[in-house]
Order: C-alpha cells, then sequence, then structure tokens
C-alpha cells in the first residue's frame, strides 16, 4: 500500500521539454459572416504549464520536492513559464533562456466546452552545442540535489543523444536512478534509464527485445491500462482504472510523475506502476491539462 505521506521527503529532479498549455475558452452563439464557423464572445485565457512543466506539477501535487532544467525563450511566454514555476518550485535557477527559440506553446481554441481548433508554436531543433555547455553545469548541480531524475521527452530538441549520454554519466557518478518518458523512433539513446514509459503507438516500431536489456518498459495501454515488462521477461498487466474519461490531456505526464515519486520513496517498480496506473485514473477524469493530489487519492 502507498503511503503518501513518505512523498514529503522525496526530491525530483523533471529534465525535459517545457510547454506552455494556453487555453481560449467561451461561448459561441452564432456563425462568423465571413466564413462557416463559430464566434466566441469575450473568450477567456488561461495558462497551465505543459510537456515537462507538466510532470512537475504533479509531482509537486502528490507532495513531493521538484525541481525543472529546461529551456525556455526570451520571451513573454518564458516569462509566464518562469511565473507559473515559481509557484510550484523555491528556485527556477534550472531554466535556461535561449533567445531566439520561442517558448513552446500550444494554443486551445475551445467553444461552449468542445475544442475547436489546436495551434502550436515551437522550435524543434536541436540546442545549439554551446548552450549544451552553459547548461551542463546547472544540470550538475541539479542532479546532484535530486533522489531520482525523470526525463520527460517531447522530441522539441532538448533530449538529444549527447544530453541523454550527459545524463547518465552525471547519474551514475551520483548513483541516482533516471526514469524516462521516451519520443522517437530510437530508444536506445534511453540505455540506463531504470524504466522507461512509452505508450503502444510510440513502442510498436520497437525491437521489444532489444529495449528490455537497457531497462524494464512501463506500456500505456489508454483505457486498457498498462503493462509493465521487467527484465528475464516478467510480464504484469495492470488493469484501468478511470471512473469516467473527461480528456487525457497530460495522461502520460501524470503516470512518470507518479511512477518517479513512488519509486524515489522506495516502493518497488511493481507497487509504484499500480500507483501510476491509479493516478492515470484519476487525472483523465478531469477537463484540460490536470494534475492529481493527495487529496484525490483518499477518494479513489
Amino acid at each position: 500500500m502507498i503511503n503518501p505521506e513518505k512523498f514529503k521527503d522525496v526530491k525530483i529532479l523533471v529534465v525535459g521539454d517545457i510547454m506552455l498549455d494556453e487555453y481560449v475558452s467561451g461561448e459561441a452563439n452564432r456563425i462568423s459572416p465571413e466564413a462557416p464557423v463559430a464566434v466566441i464572445l469575450n473568450p477567456n485565457t488561461k495558462f497551465v504549464l505543459g510537456g515537462a512543466g507538466n510532470v512537475l506539477a504533479n509531482v509537486a501535487s502528490l507532495g513531493a520536492q521538484a525541481c525543472i532544467f529546461g529551456v525556455i525563450g526570451n520571451d513573454i511566454y518564458g516569462d509566464t513559464v518562469k511565473n507559473e514555476i515559481g509557484k510550484i518550485c523555491a528556485t527556477q535557477a534550472g531554466l535556461i533562456r535561449i533567445p531566439g527559440r520561442p517558448t513552446i506553446r500550444k494554443r486551445r481554441i475551445v467553444a461552449n466546452g468542445q475544442q475547436v481548433v489546436r495551434i502550436d508554436f515551437e522550435c524543434t531543433d536541436e540546442i545549439d552545442p554551446r548552450e549544451h555547455e552553459t547548461a551542463l553545469g546547472i544540470l550538475y548541480s541539479n542532479i546532484k540535489w535530486a533522489d531520482l531524475v525523470i526525463v520527460s521527452d517531447y522530441a522539441k530538441g532538448l533530449i538529444t543523444g549527447r544530453m541523454m549520454g550527459d545524463i547518465r554519466s552525471l547519474c551514475s557518478e551520483q548513483n541516482t536512478e533516471f526514469i524516462v518518458d521516451p519520443k522517437g523512433d530510437d530508444f536506445s539513446k534511453y540505455a540506463g534509464s531504470y524504466v522507461i514509459t512509452p505508450n503502444e503507438k510510440e513502442i510498436k516500431d520497437q525491437n521489444l527485445q532489444e529495449l528490455i536489456k537497457y531497462g524494464s518498459i512501463l506500456r500505456t495501454d489508454g483505457p486498457r491500462g498498462m503493462v509493465l515488462f521487467q527484465k528475464k521477461y516478467r510480464i504484469i498487466r495492470i488493469s484501468a482504472e478511470s471512473r469516467a474519461t473527461s480528456d487525457v490531456s497530460g495522461a502520460g505526464d501524470t503516470v512518470i510523475a507518479a511512477l518517479g515519486v513512488a519509486l524515489a520513496a522506495g516502493y518497488d517498480l511493481e507497487d509504484s506502476a499500480r500507483f501510476a496506473n491509479s493516478c492515470a485514473g484519476i487525472v483523465v477524469g478531469k477537463p484540460g491539462t490536470a494534475t492529481v493530489t493527495v487529496e484525490d487519492l483518499s477518494t479513489f
């Protein structure tokens, strides 16, 4: 049985692609005379941390100590990210601002509670080697602080093979485990991770027998739950626990956050995976990019 009281002493570093989820929402009662589209009158705008930022928010909402390492743009949306992270962390020292690189932002237009369109603003170029060198010292100090590192890779240019090599080396030096929410066609760069958490689509073109050599795999299967593949091919199927599905946005972020917090608190991989599955069942019942709280766990 997982005891959330143990989480308050846990220190988690999140490394990854920070995003800003923007929701522009309002009522639409007429069609535009310019085109067959709805007119939203006087919409409200809300900003929520997404990507690695949502992983951070989930770690903190579970009661653990958290900090983040990632890049943002030198723009007003980067300021918004800093402000939102400031509500979660005592420090924003792990935020690297890169002039000319936009803060990753996903703008969702919502009319009468229904998402109409999403507009993405991003740059997916790999970060410059000089910027990588500048960031390395900051990464090192953050890893020294952490009990466990979560890598949240959204393939937006930060989590390169070189970056993963540095994370692997620094974690090994500090005897710190790292876990990964992966992305892309080649998972070999995540070698050395304790566990990776791909979804069914992300892993279908991968060689499972090769991947299991690198570490355990917790595959998320949406409404069917999860499958845990451990070394020596021990397979554990975990059924979904969702009460009702409202929005699956950020569910993978919740899984990796809950898994990491439980592992860092000393629970074994199977118990931690079951806990992450329960947390995913809670978060998909909430609208938009959401987090799981300790209070949520008591009512599940």
